[in-house]
């Protein structure tokens, strides 16, 4: 075995340089299309993801607008409840002065009942 590294020796390095580049090579070909592979499929689910976000967002905006008409039923009834407690409050005055009224009608009722037996006793 020779010290020398010859021309024949030159030409074994050079073609192993050229088949280890060459696998090199495909190593990295099949890594970058695994990534590239990986890529659309993490780009389909983002814009998957996009739609459902797009769906919720349009649920949410529903939900608002029935909040918002819930609320306003809500401030209607509070409304007519208002205009009922004052109904009942005119109702109450005008029961307590028909009271009053019966009350002074049977007491002159009575005295003119009184009146008419002293008459008729004299």
């Amino acid at each position: 075995m020779s010290e020398y590294f010859t021309k024949k020796d030159a030409e074994e390095f050079k073609e192993d340089i050229k088949r280890y580049l060459g696998i090199l090579a495909e190593d990295f070909q099949h890594k970058l299309g695994f990534v590239i592979d990986n890529q659309m499929d993490i780009k389909r689910e983002v814009e998957g993801l996009k739609v459902n976000v797009d769906r919720l967002e349009q649920r949410m905006d529903r939900l608002e607008q029935r909040m918002d008409r819930l609320e306003q039923r809500m401030d209607r009834l509070e409304q007519r409840m208002d205009g009922l407690e004052q109904r009942m409050d005119g109702l109450e005055q005008k029961v307590d002065m028909i009271h009053v009224e019966l009350v002074a009608h049977r007491d002159n009722t009575e005295v003119h009942v009184q009146q008419v037996k002293k008459r008729r006793r004299q």
